[in-house]
């Protein structure tokens, strides 16, 4: 039940682990939107499918929460299910996050790793 929750978890009915609750809720994601309650992680009840074109599950752990869900198809823990299908990692996700470390750089505003690049499969 949410009696007593507070936060995400009094939103969403108590989805989330305390350890990733508590990593939403904190000053550098919350100044970022917080995290989608469709996020998947581990411990929480939103799962990843086996991707065979991928060959792996993926769910987020507390520390790659932490760091602002590298992988994730959105920005920082907020998830566009819409378009990737899931809120799980994603290959070509996590390498356009790490060209946005440079929002300014070239390949962070053409969308290399999602569009087009070595892991750009058209899809994230």
């Amino acid at each position: 039940g949410t009696e007593g929750s507070s936060g995400i978890n009094a939103e969403y009915g108590d989805i989330f682990p305390a350890e990733i609750v508590e990593i939403c809720e904190g000053e550098l994601l919350s100044q970022h939107g917080g995290c989608s309650s469709n996020l998947a992680v581990v411990g929480g009840p939103n799962e990843c499918e086996f991707r065979k074109d991928e060959g792996f599950i993926h769910q987020f752990e507390a520390d790659e929460v932490a760091k602002g869900c590298y992988g994730l198809c959105g920005p920082w823990c907020t998830c566009w299910h819409q378009i990737c299908g899931d809120c799980c990692w994603h290959p070509g996700c996590d390498q356009h996050d790490h060209y946005c470390d440079d929002p300014k750089s070239k390949e962070c505003r053409l969308g290399k790793g999602v569009v087009y690049g070595t892991k750009g499969l058209h899809k994230c």
